[in-house]
């Protein structure tokens, strides 16, 4: 099956905005040759959800526009959460059918609703495992059932449900090859208080490891340290309180969230990228979708242990241990690297454009349908 001319229902279990995930990156990838509708989370229940489900959309561009709608019930039980299913689904597949959405591939990447492709109305029902959501959401187990395939980033996601026995395919993080283009006019644009510095992307929150974060603010603090991304600060993690609240740390600057098609600005002026993620969270060993972005454009990258890049040898900078990552970090800003490294890593990076996930996808499709 070539994923070209086809009708896409994506459901996301997080909103259309500047910030931008696995979804949001499927979905603008996708609308390039189909066209796509993409379901964004369900809003506040309210009672007047009851008679109609305030469905709305907004346009993206021509073949890409954003859904809303309210559910008809509150989710307060599993019996609730089964009857809302079943009623808001029933709502959805009689909007669709009638604003001609014809044909359609159901693509989800939210455990928690609309569990169904069939009671939707699509041809064909897709789960996308991209984040370690655990075994205890219901609605997981049901996507599992209903679904006819999965695609999973690592086979680590989905470790204890193979009894489902359901076609299941690792699918890789993947990059589009807009993040190798850069304008000059865009770069200008950039305005920063300092020329050279290292560079965060992403959410600042519980899974950052902010005692690592300081311990290289302290260690290099002849160096800046830039954070793009929304802030959220556990009000228990002292660290975090400090570097990102108090500002103790006049080298480090966080500037809040940019437009995921902005960050490769970013990036391609940074001197080198991190991904200090707290592996005490699971999910931070598997991989970090960052990961790519900061390998198009050749940066020297230092985090923790990634499971999915651990074979990549030096050209990624990994280690658990707070003082040797450190150390790695010394090494490079007083010796640098070979000159060749940067080009390494672009090589690697283009082994996962979406074009190529997107033909994988469609071949694993083919394969299913007999097509």
């Amino acid at each position: 099956m070539k994923l070209k001319g086809k009708s896409i229902l994506i459901i996301s279990n997080e909103p259309w905005g500047d910030v931008w995930y696995s979804k949001q990156n499927y979905a603008f990838e996708l609308s390039r040759n189909n066209q796509v509708l993409f379901l964004n989370p369900v809003k506040k229940w309210s009672p007047i959800s009851i008679l109609t489900s305030r469905i709305r959309t907004t346009q993206y561009s021509d073949t890409l526009h954003i859904l809303d709608y309210g559910n008809p019930l509150p989710v307060r039980t599993k019996q609730l959460d089964q009857w809302n299913n079943k009623i808001i689904s029933k709502r959805l597949r009689k909007w669709i059918k009638k604003n001609h959405f014809n044909d359609y591939i159901v693509w989800t990447f939210d455990p928690h609703r609309l569990y169904d492709a069939k009671l939707l109305g699509a041809r064909l029902g897709i789960f996308h495992y991209v984040d370690m959501y655990g075994p205890e959401h219901f609605g997981s187990h049901k996507l599992y059932d209903n679904s006819d395939v999965i695609l999973a980033t690592s086979p680590k996601l989905i470790e204890g449900y193979s009894h489902y026995n359901k076609p299941t395919y690792h699918i890789p993080h993947g990059i589009s090859k807009d993040e190798y283009i850069i304008s000059a006019d865009q770069l200008e644009k950039i305005k920063l208080p300092f020329k050279r510095y290292g560079l965060y992307t992403g959410a600042i929150d519980y899974r950052m490891d902010f005692s690592l974060v300081e311990k290289a603010l302290k260690k290099f603090n002849h160096i800046n340290f830039l954070f793009v991304g929304p802030v959220q600060l556990p009000e228990t993690n002292d660290a975090a309180q400090r570097i990102f609240t108090e500002k103790k740390y006049p080298n480090a600057l966080a500037i809040g969230p940019r437009h995921y098609k902005e960050l490769k600005y970013f990036i391609h002026l940074a001197d080198f990228c991190i991904s200090f993620l707290d592996v005490k969270h699971i999910p931070n060993t598997i991989s970090n979708h960052k990961t790519l972005g900061y390998l198009a454009q050749g940066k020297p990258i230092f985090s923790p242990v990634f499971h999915a890049y651990k074979e990549l040898g030096d050209i990624i900078y990994m280690s658990n241990d707070h003082n040797e990552l450190l150390e790695l970090m010394d090494h490079y800003f007083k010796k640098g690297e070979d000159e060749i490294q940067p080009a390494k890593r672009i090589e690697y990076s283009k082994k996962y454009l979406f074009d190529k996930m997107l033909t994988d996808i469609g071949e694993h499709l083919s394969e299913l349908l007999r097509e």
